[in-house]
């Protein structure tokens, strides 16, 4: 069983808020960015993805593994989710002209179609821009491999290297990425851009010929034969994609019970969402067959510039953070807001180490029971940040307010040491 897979199965055990969090951080931000793009609206996009996480929620126990991955269940039951959302409104609000930052929506296109357009863009979007480059050229340009050798200035094998890497079917089951689709090392470099029509006349029919002869290589390039199609479905190698408002990932966990049980929670006001049936089926139609679309996922994380904290007011506490041995040099101050749905905190922070790759610094509300996250935070090379952050917990709950510096914020088993502390009970 895959690490996604066994998440899904924790959603309904004592780990639930550890496993809604890591769905969340792999899966939130795409989710986000699809609801975005369909629903045309910020909030109701937000609504949609604390659905999604709270019908998988509801919906955990009836996954299966052998269907298909977490993410196309996910995506399936946002889907269901976006069809539901229409169907209540009628029709997509119209935004005045000029101020849409959106991608262009024909509101008469299948949700399907509009679910595999995205993920494709989504998929062209995280491979590297030499690879995006080789199919800007080899596809939309129609460009010849020796043809884009000479514009670019590389080898042709060069070229022909990056296309086949390019139009590796994502990693699976068993499969990693580079792993190779055929037997025959030499032919399967040519597949794909013999499916994009891009050799010269001899290495076509050299091809041709090897395919007549080899079963391995032809299911191969069936698969390749399909990518020209997707891509003129995606329109080009280019596209926009909308980060996640940083308090979603604290509204997301607040909307679901902690520990696995079902109970009543009032919803953060930020999150404005509405109660729906909980739905996840049909989830098998909406595979989709892109490639590289299971490259690392980046976390949606918002840093703040610094600016004023804002003053307290009467059901606000002002704490100032320690600095643990790590880091002596470091300085903080919180605010902490009591919220009904939990706690709001402002942060300001000054002389952190900088974050470096997937390294995030998270906030703990701590208890001998164990300790809930209020949210996560990179900082930049000058070390000072003013951030918001929002968590479920009720601060009168617990005795401790931390900041830890986590080594890898796609994988929350691995904990980082403690760098602020406060005492929230003098």
């Amino acid at each position: 069983m895959s690490s996604d897979a066994t998440l899904v199965r924790n959603l309904r055990g004592p780990d639930s808020q550890q496993a809604a969090r890591s769905l969340y951080r792999s899966y939130g931000g795409e989710l986000y960015g699809f609801a975005l793009r369909r629903l045309r609206d910020e909030g109701l996009a937000e609504e949609l993805v604390q659905d999604v996480f709270t019908r998988a929620w509801r919906s955990a126990e009836q996954f299966e593994p052998g269907r298909g991955s977490v993410r196309t269940w996910l995506y399936a039951i946002a889907r269901n989710a976006v069809i539901d959302s229409e169907r209540r409104r009628g029709r997509r609000p119209q935004l005045p002209a000029g101020e849409s930052d959106f991608e262009p929506v024909d509101p008469s296109e299948p949700i399907e179609t509009a679910l595999l357009r995205y993920q494709i863009q989504l998929g062209i979007s995280r491979l590297t821009f030499e690879h995006r480059q080789v199919i800007e050229l080899v596809h939309f340009r129609g460009l010849s491999l020796t043809e884009i050798a000479q514009r670019t200035g590389l080898a042709v094998g060069t070229v022909k290297s990056r296309l086949y890497y390019a139009s590796q079917p994502a990693p699976g089951p068993g499969r990693t990425r580079g792993d190779p689709m055929s037997s025959c090392r030499e032919f399967e470099v040519l597949l794909a851009a013999h499916a994009f029509a891009a050799l010269e006349p001899d290495e076509d029919e050299a091809v041709e010929t090897h395919l007549a002869g080899c079963a391995h290589c032809r299911r191969a390039y069936s698969q390749l034969t399909q990518l020209p199609s997707l891509l003129d479905l995606a329109g080009s190698t280019e596209a926009r994609f909308a980060s996640p408002p940083p308090l979603l990932e604290a509204s997301v966990l607040a909307a679901l019970p902690a520990g696995g049980e079902r109970r009543s929670r009032r919803r953060p006001r930020f999150a404005r969402r509405r109660s729906r049936q909980a739905t996840a089926t049909g989830w098998r139609g909406v595979r989709v067959r892109s490639f590289a679309l299971a490259l690392t996922v980046g976390l949606a994380l918002v840093v703040i510039g610094v600016t004023q904290l804002p003053a307290s007011s009467p059901r606000s506490v002002r704490l100032t953070l320690a600095p643990s041995p790590l880091a002596p040099a470091s300085r903080a101050v919180a605010i902490l807001r009591s919220r009904p749905w939990g706690t709001e905190v402002d942060l300001q922070a000054q002389h952190l180490a900088p974050t470096h790759g997937t390294q995030i610094y998270e906030m703990w509300f701590v208890s001998p029971r164990g300790r809930v996250s209020a949210g996560t935070f990179t900082v930049g090379t000058q070390g000072h940040v003013t951030v918001t952050l929002a968590s479920a917990a009720h601060a009168g709950q617990y005795r401790t307010l931390g900041v830890t510096l986590e080594p890898d914020g796609l994988n929350p088993a691995r904990r980082g040491p403690n760098i602020l502390r406060a005492n929230l009970h003098a």
